[in-house]
């Protein structure tokens, strides 16, 4: 039995090749695929951490910038409705910053300019629309993780 596990053909149902190319030195265009039965593809989510084929992480904060939004639009309903101050702030921490915070140090590193320009544009919008949810001595979080993006 354990013979024939050994031995069986792999499968290449959710293997995926990805290839990173460096368009500055002439290498625009892709190889050919190594094994032609795995899936080529030009952008996979790693850890949940989407990379695209230029290393970039572009897509990675679109995608988490439009899901943040939809929190934060969330937020502002809960806080129409009368929710208290405390639960609010506990409700921006558990998913806002948690969603912008996972994984921070392995992709921060791989962001743009313009990812980080976008990154701080929503961390202000949010501390502007949120604004009863800061008292001055916890607005530091916020303020460390913008510091942190600002390093890369």
């Amino acid at each position: 039995m354990i013979t024939k596990l050994l031995h069986a053909a792999p499968t290449f149902t959710k293997s995926k090749e990805l290839i990173f190319i460096r368009e500055k030195y002439g290498q625009s265009s892709q190889p050919p695929p190594l094994c032609p039965n795995i899936e080529h593809v030009s952008c996979a989510k790693v850890l949940g951490i989407t990379l695209n084929d230029r290393l970039s992480v572009t897509d990675h904060v679109n995608n988490l910038l439009t899901s943040c939004s939809s929190l934060l639009y969330v937020m502002r309903v809960l806080r129409s409705h009368g929710i208290s101050t405390e639960s609010l702030h506990d409700v921006f921490h558990a998913t806002i910053l948690a969603n912008i915070t996972y994984c921070l140090p392995a992709w921060s590193g791989l962001c743009s300019a313009s990812d980080r320009a976008k990154l701080d544009s929503f961390l202000n919008r949010a501390r502007v629309s949120m604004t009863i949810l800061y008292p001055p001595y916890q607005m530091f979080l916020v303020m460390l993780m913008t510091h942190y993006l600002k390093q890369f």
